[in-house]
Parts: C-alpha cells; structure tokens; sequence
C-alpha cells in the first residue's frame, strides 16, 4: 500500500499577467480542447498547463478535505466519532467484527455544540441499535458482540 502524500502540488493559484506578451499566466483551454486533449505532437500553450494544474490542485484539495473529515475507530465508548465542534452532517456506519451480518446505517444531523444527546434517523441495518449520539461526539452501540468498527463521516453544511 502506498502512502497518503504530505504535500498537495499546488500550482499557479495567483493570477499574473505577463508584462510582455499582456497574457495571464491561466487561461481556461476552449471547450473542444478539452473534450479532445492534446493532439500528437502538439505543444500546448503555458497557460493551459497552469489552468490543468490549478484544478487538479483544488480537486485533490477537495477530496483531502473530505477524507480528513472522516474518522474510524473501534468499539465504543471512548472516541468521539462526529465533529460536535463544527457540526454538520454525520452518516455513520457500523460493523460488528465478530458477526459482519450485524451491521448499522444511520445519518444525524450535528449542531455546532449541541447541548445534550443528538438524534440518529436509522437507514439501514441489522441487529446493532444506536439511539443517540452524545454532546461530545461519542455513541453507544448495542446488540451486536461489542467488537465494533464505526465509521463517521462528517459533512459540513454552508
């Protein structure tokens, strides 16, 4: 398995003019330039690798930022699963280690510190119940084994 990268290649997020040719240093290539890529031989203009390396950037930062808002752990009890600081949407999934058919699929909504127990709205599952998740973030699981892995993936809301 390869590791997560530390680093995220960001590239060309100033705009810049050119004090010669009066050209910005990212210029969106024409739509059909994109629908059919470099021709063979072909030497696009800088101003296009910037743009391709610019919103290759932002995406991989997106999908950074989501993974980083998802958080695993095992059993219960102990670690808090969604964000109670931040809020937002919370879809938790739930798997009994001992029994794989036991299983949890719920979804809640997260206010920004929430003063007490927070609701979970069941999806799916079987066997393994959740009620409530607690202020600080953290859940009990029951009718399952107790070997648990939980998954809580985290959503912020604008």
């Amino acid at each position: 398995m390869v590791s997560k990268p530390t680093t995220l290649p960001k590239w060309a997020e100033n705009d810049v003019q050119d004090p010669v040719s009066g050209q910005y240093n990212v210029i969106e290539p024409p739509p059909e330039k994109q629908l059919s890529g470099w021709a063979r031989l072909e030497f696009p203009p800088r101003n296009w690798f910037n743009w391709l390396a610019r919103f290759t950037y932002r995406w991989l930062q997106w999908l950074d930022q989501q993974e980083s808002q998802s958080r695993t752990v095992d059993n219960t009890g102990a670690d808090a699963v969604c964000d109670t600081t931040t809020g937002g949407l919370c879809k938790i999934n739930i798997i009994d280690t001992t029994t794989p058919a036991n299983s949890y699929v719920g979804i809640a909504y997260v206010p920004p510190s929430p003063g007490g127990p927070i609701t979970i709205t069941k999806i799916g599952g079987i066997t393994l119940t959740v009620s409530t998740i607690s202020a600080v973030g953290i859940m009990t699981v029951a009718g399952g084994s107790g070997n648990y892995i939980i998954n809580g993936q985290m959503k912020t809301i604008p």
